[in-house]
């Protein structure tokens, strides 16, 4: 766990996967209400495979022309943080949405593809990674409307740093939630 600039560490994934949304005929954009350094404490690798993996879905499920949209929201009152993740693709079906983060889960809801490539275990490593970080993730779709997923997580999460004391600041929680219909 490290301390980071979360805006930058976001800005640097989406940046990623740009050209491939763009190549695809598909709108990639990336968005925040905060400006500056917005520090948080987590583990970078770890919880950039969360990240990685709705972006690579939301790729997938996306069809061209479509938009995917990850949208940064600070709330000083809740002194929470609301990241979103959304994509215009086909909707998921009520049925599958609770089972979307089960090990091995593969929902018939496809959006008729049927070359989707994967073995049911992305969403569950989110899931893993996001609870070890002390947080929750969940999912909505909405028919014509598209798919958001939310990933919570402390703001500040209680891990021994290397930080001046007079540097300290009280722990603050923030929810991180992927979705256009946030704003």
């Amino acid at each position: 766990f490290e301390k980071i600039n979360l805006l930058e560490y976001l800005d640097e994934i989406v940046g990623l996967f740009r050209s491939k949304a763009e190549s695809e005929g598909k709108v990639l954009s990336f968005k925040s209400d905060a400006s500056g350094t917005l520090e948080v404490v987590l583990d970078k690798h770890q919880f950039s495979r969360v990240i990685f993996n709705i972006l690579n879905n939301a790729l997938q499920y996306t069809p061209e022309e479509g938009k995917i949209s990850v949208i940064l929201q600070t709330n000083n009152r809740k002194e929470e943080l609301t990241l979103c993740i959304y994509n215009s693709g086909k909707a998921i079906s009520s049925e599958v949405l609770p089972h979307l983060f089960d090990r091995f889960y593969r929902g018939q809801n496809d959006g008729g593809r049927t070359n989707v490539k994967g073995m049911g275990i992305g969403l569950e490593l989110a899931k893993e990674v996001t609870l070890l970080h002390g947080g929750s993730i969940m999912a909505d779709s909405l028919t014509h409307e598209g798919t958001c997923f939310f990933v919570s997580l402390p703001y500040n999460l209680d891990r021994e740093l290397s930080v001046d004391p007079s540097e300290a600041q009280t722990t603050y929680h923030a929810l991180v939630i992927l979705c256009d219909r946030c704003t």
